[in-house]
């Protein structure tokens, strides 16, 4: 069985790449597996290679290990869709990976080559989107979250903040969340879950999650499950700022859902099937895996055990 790493440079340090790619072909000399390493030169790059390589296997097993951030396994998961005889793990070298944050091991457990080696694949289930991105019309997968609105607009601002020094990961996202509260950017939307329209206007965000982390841990869909078939809208009102501001904490925490005036703020429903349509205007900035994009809507639909993604062993 082949282990192709594919590894994103752009997400980690120089130093930090050096020390995995050691590992790698060290744990895998160990134990006489086939591995090849590739690092990525561009945006898409990652895509491409899954899906070259996947073709190239002809049914053979395989294991594609996506090194870097929750853009990085997304790429590696749409390059390796449809192909049943491969399993997908992710080493975080990433800034958010929030993806990871859905499974009981530990960071350091995904960070092991030898755990990544040694685990086991689970089916998971993964969002399809199909709609108008940045001018292309696409059908893709996304295993994590879509974000619209205000939190759609703090990624933005958090990927600009973190080209500063000494500001990364909750840092950026926490400094972006002040900026954008202040001034109050929320989205205007129809939205329609299993054919139902479920609001037609103002919202200060709509989220559509198969997982329950955003935004480098902010826990803001407790309720969702990447194994339970379904998919979560969640979407909140258009808030004043205090009622943000006692607000936030809890659903930084993902607490939120226990408040008792949580039917004023939050409309949450599970459903298979989701549209999004954008109001007074041409498109909108949605936010898939963590990665910005514009679109003139988009129609989004769970794909039950669509993927085999390696949950690494760990041992307390």
């Amino acid at each position: 069985m082949k282990h192709i790493f594919i590894i994103n440079p752009a997400a980690g340090q120089g130093k930090e790449l050096e020390t995995l790619r050691q590992e790698i072909l060290r744990e895998t000399r160990l134990r006489l597996i086939e591995a090849v390493i590739h690092r990525t030169n561009a945006r898409g790059d990652a895509e491409r290679t899954a899906a070259r390589y996947a073709a190239e296997l002809k049914g053979e097993e395989a294991r594609f290990y996506a090194c870097g951030g929750d853009g990085t396994l997304n790429e590696v998961i749409n390059g390796a869709a449809g192909y049943q005889n491969i399993s997908v793990g992710m080493i975080p070298i990433g800034t958010g990976n929030d993806t990871i944050r859905n499974f009981s091991p530990p960071e350091k457990a995904f960070r092991s080559v030898a755990a990544q080696l040694t685990g086991t694949p689970r089916q998971i289930d993964l969002l399809r989107c199909r709609g108008r991105i940045d001018g292309i019309n696409v059908d893709r997968f996304c295993v994590n979250m879509i974000n619209n609105g205000f939190d759609c607009n703090v990624v933005a601002r958090a990927a600009q903040l973190k080209e500063r020094p000494f500001l990364a990961g909750s840092a950026a996202y926490m400094l972006a969340v002040f900026e954008k509260f202040v001034r109050r950017e929320g989205i205007r939307l129809t939205v329609y879950g299993d054919g139902e329209k479920i609001i037609d206007g103002s919202m200060l965000l709509c989220a559509v999650c198969n997982g329950s982390y955003c935004g480098g841990g902010i826990k803001s869909a407790p309720q969702a499950s990447l194994v339970d078939g379904m998919l979560d809208l969640n979407i909140i009102n258009y808030v004043s700022r205090r009622q943000f501001l006692r607000f936030f904490p809890d659903f930084a925490r993902g607490k939120h859902l226990e408040r008792k005036d949580i039917g004023d703020l939050l409309i949450t429903k599970k459903c298979r099937r989701v549209r999004l349509v954008p109001k007074d205007s041409e498109s909108f900035l949605t936010c898939v895996d963590g990665e910005i994009a514009d679109t003139s809507g988009l129609e989004v639909e769970i794909c039950p055990s669509a993927l085999r993604l390696i949950i690494p062993e760990h041992r307390e």
